[in-house]
């Protein structure tokens, strides 16, 4: 429901600031305690549930999912680091500076 409500806001202009409004709650995100954020951060809410209906939602969330399997990603945090002409593509899974750091600096050497 978070991330459908994420994806919605984007027809206020708002997917920025709900997404991080919601990654700084503390708690348990109930459709209640969304729509007083969504209001936080001035949007209309009837107007953010009506967007949510919409089936282009579901899919893109859909597509994300298929996405992230396909690149093997099965948690947060996770990097992708890429040298700039593609040559060099990495995944970086969980949080691990020395090998986020590693991948960067091949990243870098490929270019």
């Amino acid at each position: 429901y978070a991330a459908e409500v994420a994806l919605a806001a984007r027809e206020q202009d708002k997917f920025i600031d709900m997404h991080f409004a919601m990654m700084e709650a503390t708690g348990t995100l109930t459709r209640d305690r969304i729509a007083t954020i969504a209001k936080k951060q001035g949007l209309n809410v009837a107007k953010l549930e009506k967007a949510r209906q919409d089936p282009a939602v579901p899919l893109a969330i859909d597509k994300t999912v298929e996405i992230i399997r396909e690149m093997g990603i099965d948690g947060t945090p996770a990097f992708i680091v890429a040298s700039l002409e593609g040559d060099y593509v990495d995944v970086v899974q969980g949080f691990d500076a020395k090998a986020l750091m590693d991948s960067i600096d091949t990243a870098r050497a490929a270019n």
